[in-house]
């Protein structure tokens, strides 16, 4: 009993290592996947976002020195996105745009939610030059606040596909080492129960 004891106790032993083995690199997978697709979701934000800076124009309104021109920019329907003067002024915006996503808090990346959806959102300044007829053509520099913002509901479930290579092959490669390595570790130990069946008939009288 006590060496079939022993067998178990190595056999949970060695599967318990293999599965934090194989749980560690799961883990790794994903940050993998998602650092990946992340970093390529902010060089498309940052695209978008230059795309935005271009269709800003000058303002017809005099207490308005820039607007956005919507017919220069055309962005897909889940994007939001604002732009603010230097003095704060918001001066052009998508439509429905969720106050919460396209304030002005921080300059670079971060991580938003409003009305249910998650959004990778991007702050950043930028100069704007313009030119003016009533300067004689001579660029004029404005400054604006540039807000862009990007769903990314869809993202865990991309990052969950493309790792689910990962995850069925360590699950597969788990599943064949703890196979096999119970069979090595009972024919290992088979001398051992051997002796424990020889020694459990020796008694006071078997010198």
């Amino acid at each position: 009993m006590r060496t079939r004891s022993l067998i178990r106790r190595a056999i949970l032993s060695v599967l318990l290592i293999e599965l934090l083995c194989t749980l560690a690199f799961v883990w790794t997978a994903l940050w993998h996947e998602r650092r990946v697709r992340v970093r390529a979701l902010d060089v498309t934000l940052e695209g978008r976002s230059d795309s935005l800076i271009g269709a800003v124009q000058d303002a017809e309104d005099p207490e308005d020195t820039v607007k956005v021109d919507p017919t220069e920019f055309s962005p897909p329907s889940s994007d939001v996105f604002a732009v603010f003067s230097e003095t704060g002024k918001r001066v052009g915006a998508s439509a429905a745009s969720p106050p919460s996503v396209v304030s002005i808090i921080g300059i670079g990346f971060r991580n938003a939610r409003a009305d249910g959806h998650y959004y990778r959102v991007l702050q950043r300044k930028a100069i704007r030059i313009l030119d003016r007829d009533e300067n004689g053509g001579e660029g004029v520099r404005r400054p604006v606040i540039v807000v862009y913002a990007m769903r990314t509901d869809h993202l865990w479930h991309e990052i969950l596909e493309a790792a689910s290579f990962y995850v069925l092959m360590s699950l597969g490669l788990l599943g064949i080492s703890a196979f096999v390595l119970i069979v090595l570790l009972r024919r290992l130990f088979n001398p051992l129960q051997d002796l424990a069946a020889e020694a459990a008939v020796i008694g006071m009288h078997h010198l």
